[in-house]
């Protein structure tokens, strides 16, 4: 009975949870739609609001509707990681692939860059790019793909390397199939089977 309570529970707060996350993926996107105030333009007379029908969220020292920055915000924000994770992904992906498809002297390389990355926190690893290539959103971006191929390259090479061995993969090649379906194979398979493995 009890753990019957706390699983009913802790599913409730999860949904809340998920409610939660959509939520903001909405404000975030239909920000300029649901308020009609402006991220930067103060107002001296609306000086820290307490939150009302107006303002949502109150409003700061400097007068600015709260709830409005926080959308925006979000908004940059949840852009950030899409774009960022997209580009970490993909590249991720074909350096795994090509490690562990090729092997040998190209696979220690690339293997190498990703222990030499690993080896650093990935913040100052990030600041230290951010730094070199200047303060800028695109910058920022870049940054969080970069610090984040690493994690991609080396789920994909360890699924590559043990596909290769596989009888279907054998089998194929002994039938002489193009290297083109090879590497649909290969790609396919590998996602397919990493979320297989998410789902289980």
């Amino acid at each position: 009975m009890g753990r019957t309570v706390l699983l009913f529970i802790s599913k409730q707060i999860s949904d809340c949870w998920c409610c939660d996350y959509r939520r903001i993926y909405l404000n975030a996107f239909l920000a300029s739609y649901l308020t009609p105030y402006t991220i930067d333009r103060p107002d001296a007379a609306a000086r820290l609001m307490p939150p009302s029908g107006d303002h949502w969220f109150g409003t700061d020292d400097l007068g600015r509707d709260v709830f409005t920055r926080v959308a925006y915000g979000a908004r940059i924000s949840l852009l950030i990681g899409l774009f960022a994770i997209s580009g970490a992904l993909i590249f991720g992906t074909f350096l795994g692939l090509v490690a562990g498809y090729y092997g040998r002297w190209l696979d220690m390389i690339i293997s190498r860059i990703f222990d030499v990355m690993l080896a650093f926190p990935s913040i100052l690893l990030a600041i230290a790019i951010v730094a070199i290539l200047g303060p800028s959103l695109e910058n920022a971006m870049l940054a969080i793909a970069i610090i984040n191929v690493p994690i991609f390259g080396r789920i994909v090479r360890s699924k590559v390397i043990s596909l290769r061995s596989e009888e279907f993969i054998m089998a194929a090649k002994a039938q002489g199939m193009k290297m083109e379906e090879y590497y649909s194979i290969i790609f396919f398979q590998t996602v397919w089977r990493q979320s297989s493995y998410k789902e289980h």
